[in-house]
């Protein structure tokens, strides 16, 4: 079966990318990718505090959250079955696989571009570009087609710092990458979805949101409504009854 039509079902529609997990490796993507990247941005956040840049450039901000947000959801995802770490030839770093679709942490800037189903690279190198190509699959829905015009934005650009980070072994698997927007005040949109690489942009198909939800003691307990009192709907005061003296 040739490239572009291993995603294609009998009837020739595209297949849903969630079926290439299983469903505990699908519950902890959701669960760990966001958990982890808002523990990167905790980090990284203090860090550009304290450093206090007098210029306030985002440059210590920018490479702990390239750095610390592939470290902290790679260690909320030991633990899942089905999950392996590769090392990068010629480097500590390692990439991050479930089965054998590879998982990208990508930061696209201080904010969502308006079509966030594309996003361009400000470089590339050529041997980046090979293996980015590679690893992408068409074999999901495929992105709509390019507007003719479009307007540049500031910082929408996303930088891939290693050629290495995104080796992986010619085994069949996907690319499948976890982008958002930050600034050091908070995070922004954050997507998973499966990407190819056209050009200098990365594609992506189906993208589903990632959200963050606080557990345990940092989330407050709701407290229960209270009706709207009304005219005359509180208890009346009991009082003994006295015959009259005629």
């Amino acid at each position: 079966m040739v490239a572009n039509e291993r995603g294609l079902g009998m009837t020739g529609e595209r297949k849903n990318w969630r079926d290439e997990f299983a469903r505990d490796e699908l519950s902890a993507l959701r669960f760990a990718l966001p958990e982890g990247l808002n523990a990167a941005q905790e980090r990284s956040s203090r860090a550009q505090t304290e450093y206090r840049d007098p210029k306030g450039h985002n440059y210590i901000y920018g490479t702990g959250m390239a750095r610390g947000a592939q470290d902290e959801c790679q260690q909320r995802l030991q633990a899942l079955r089905g999950y392996s770490e590769r090392p990068v030839p010629r480097s500590t770093r390692v990439t991050m696989h479930v089965g054998e679709h590879l998982i990208h942490i990508q930061r696209v800037g201080r904010r969502m571009p308006n079509n966030h189903l594309r996003v361009r690279l400000n470089y590339i190198s050529e041997a980046r570009r090979d293996q980015l190509t590679d690893a992408s699959s068409d074999a999901f829905a495929s992105p709509p087609p390019t507007p003719l015009f479009e307007l540049p934005q500031d910082d929408i650009f996303a930088t891939l710092e290693e050629a290495d980070d995104i080796a992986r072994s010619s085994d069949g698997g996907g690319l499948f990458v976890a982008y958002f927007s930050s600034t050091p005040f908070a995070l922004g949109q954050m997507y998973l979805a499966p990407a190819q690489l056209h050009g200098n942009y990365l594609e992506f198909s189906d993208p589903e949101p990632l959200v963050y939800r606080r557990t345990g003691a940092t989330e407050k307990a709701a407290k229960p409504a209270v009706a709207a009192k009304r005219f005359a709907s509180g208890e009346r005061p009991r009082t003994t009854t006295t015959l009259r003296n005629e």
